[in-house]
């Protein structure tokens, strides 16, 4: 009884990751994560996505010079576009850099010709995620002698808070972050036959500095790193406990370790009454005991059907098992001293 209830008051922690590319881009994924505790997709969605947006590091363009001219409402001979409409096109180039902190490129172009976002790239140092993006127009006789500069930051800054020298340069404002886009949306999940869990499908698009997955990974990190300023160090009497409750594994050796999921009971994941009950028949308790079974085992069950082999082998996929392992030493051949007691027998009074 007293497990039990231990049991319903734990939090359950996802263990379902997987990734789905809505289109025909590999800067455009959605990371499903599965099962979260009621109420926790909104919370876990909401931050990684505050977090996306503003947090993770980039490369932008901070700081033009143009031969001819030092400002930013002026003209340039032979270019089809004043300087505002180039300043506004060089903040729109995705750029990734191979640098530590900032570095200062050279360009020229000499009319005519249409000039584009790829003609800045250097191949050891710069890339240029949108090479087709038209910056302007020369005329025949044009020239754009450019010099500028790539600085790595995060998130938004204006062109004010860029330091000053006493030379002529156009200060352009900086969007460092290489996202473009996160929503997200939560749905119902259902772990064994309990429905009362959520699913959350975070759907992030980038600029191609860095891929969704890795931006996600990293958003994670940040959030990890700030929440750690919460969490209250182990005392001494946590860490005894602690000790005494695996005290059971010192006997073990360590040939009778298994991986986490091998203990997940079987009734917690995501399969029928029907299939539960087939498993139950063959004594399988945990995903340890199932993944020793062949599929030749499992297919003389009775009632125990093919959508149901369907189901095993796709949710033991996700945790990276298969059936048929050669699992030695399993089940662990000692116990905690609790569960022996447990188990007993009680003399009634």
């Amino acid at each position: 009884m007293v497990e039990a209830e231990k049991k319903w008051n734990e939090l359950i922690e996802p263990y379902k990751k997987s990734f789905q590319r809505d289109e025909d881009t590999r800067y455009v994924n959605s990371i499903l994560v599965e099962p979260l505790a009621k109420g926790f997709g909104v919370t876990i969605g909401n931050a990684m996505r505050r977090v996306l947006l503003s947090s993770l590091s980039g490369w932008a363009i901070t700081r033009i010079k143009l031969r001819g001219t030092d400002m930013e409402f002026s003209t340039i001979p032979g270019m089809a576009q004043d300087v505002t409409d180039l300043v506004l096109n060089l903040k729109s180039v995705d750029l990734k850099g191979y640098f530590e902190h900032k570095k200062t490129f050279s360009f020229y172009a000499k009319g005519p010709c249409v000039v584009t976002a790829g003609m800045l790239a250097e191949e050891d140092s710069l890339e240029v995620n949108n090479p087709e993006y038209v910056l302007c127009v020369l005329d025949d006789g044009g020239e754009l002698d450019l010099e500028f500069t790539v600085e790595k930051g995060r998130g938004y800054v204006s062109a004010e808070r860029f330091p000053r020298k006493n030379e002529p340069e156009i200060f352009l404002d900086a969007w460092f972050s290489p996202i473009r886009k996160v929503s997200f949306q939560v749905e119902n999940a259902r772990v064994g036959q309990n429905t009362d869990y959520e699913k959350l499908i975070l759907r992030v698009e980038t600029n191609g500095a860095v891929s969704p997955n890795a931006a996600v990974s990293e958003a994670a990190e940040i959030l990890k790193n700030q929440f750690s300023v919460f969490i209250t160090p182990p005392t001494s009497e946590d860490v005894s406990r602690k000790i005494g409750e695996a005290q059971f594994t010192e006997d073990i050796d360590h040939k009778d370790h298994f991986p986490v999921d091998f203990y997940k009971p079987v009734s917690e994941l995501d399969l029928s009454i029907r299939c539960l009950n087939c498993l139950k028949m063959e004594n399988v308790t945990y995903v340890g005991d199932l993944v020793r079974l062949k599929e030749q085992d499992l297919m003389k069950t009775p009632n125990f059907g093919r959508k149901s082999f369907q189901d095993i082998q796709r949710i033991l996929a996700s945790m990276g098992l298969t059936l048929g392992m050669n699992v030695p030493n399993w089940p662990p051949k000692k116990g905690s001293k609790e569960e022996e007691k447990n188990d007993a027998p009680q003399n009634s009074p």
